[in-house]
């Protein structure tokens, strides 16, 4: 008789102790659920913040040559003149049309040690790209300073007029200032009057 009453309290410690794990199981599979769900809102879509630019009117790019006389038959040598109104430059685009066939570009070449120049010629435009050397610790303000030389070669006895552009389809005449800041430049046009 005795072995009743221990088996019966037995059976009910292990009905106990097994209805204790289930709702502990349970229990953890709810906090795990709800504990995702926070993390989930948590955690919101990563923001990505592109910076706009800030665009301003200053300074201004020329194009000058010592005389305006040229023959079809002898080279000139141009300069691109820029003022940057006190701001540190560290490229800049310049857009110089043309009439097609008048001229051929023979070379370009960067007046500033610390800058490299990328010249692309198409039908009736130029476009100079010039970068300052990422090691150059040079202030670069430009302040009436020739900072580009393009040898041309005239191609036909007439005027010829050289337009400096502030914008050309996706191109676009400009200079970058340390602060990335895009300085639209006034623009002037050139002519040469060849024979």
């Amino acid at each position: 008789m005795n072995d009743q009453p221990n088996k019966n309290s037995k059976s009910k410690l292990k009905l106990i102790l097994l209805l204790v794990f289930i709702v502990f199981a349970v229990l953890l599979l709810i906090l795990n659920r709800t504990g995702k769900k926070d993390k989930n809102k948590q955690q919101p879509a990563p923001l990505v913040v592109i910076p706009t630019p800030i665009i301003l009117t200053e300074g201004s790019l020329s194009i000058q040559t010592i005389s305006t006389k040229v023959t079809t038959e002898n080279t000139k040598d141009i300069e691109i003149i820029a003022s940057s109104n006190q701001k540190s430059i560290v490229a800049y685009d310049i857009v110089i049309t043309h009439e097609r066939g008048a001229l051929e570009v023979l070379s370009v070449e960067s007046l500033l040690p610390d800058f490299k120049v990328y010249p692309l010629e198409k039908n009736n435009h130029f476009i100079i790209t010039g970068v300052k050397e990422p090691e150059s610790k040079s202030n670069s303000v430009f302040e009436n300073l020739p900072i580009v030389k393009l040898k041309i070669l005239p191609k036909k006895s007439k005027n010829l007029t050289l337009n400096l552009v502030s914008s050309l389809g996706k191109e676009k005449s400009q200079m970058v200032d340390e602060e990335s800041k895009i300085l639209r430049p006034e623009l002037t046009y050139f002519k040469l009057n060849i024979n």
